[in-house]
């Protein structure tokens, strides 16, 4: 059986796949997030049973901000034309 961190890993990589355009690359950054957002559910279920966090809650909020931020830019550089795949 995989570890939380083995897995983690091989999710990270499955969605960080060679994207050819940005609504692609912003769908995998949305789907990246979803994920970050599944282990915040997790840490907040273990907190409710009085159990150990399965993740660093720091951690996790600098990563769904940094997702957060690129997907937004992005977004804006497509309303604005000035993508890399223009």
């Amino acid at each position: 059986m995989l570890s939380k961190k083995e897995l983690d890993e091989k999710v990270v990589k499955l969605l960080k796949n060679d994207y050819k355009n940005e609504k692609t690359e912003i769908t995998r950054l949305k789907n990246e997030l979803e994920y970050e957002d599944y282990k915040i559910i997790k840490c907040a279920e273990y907190q409710l049973a009085g159990k150990e966090l399965p993740y660093d809650i720091e951690e996790l909020n600098q990563i769904r901000d940094g997702l957060r931020e690129q997907i937004n830019k992005l977004e804006e550089e497509k309303k604005k034309g000035t993508t890399l795949w223009n």
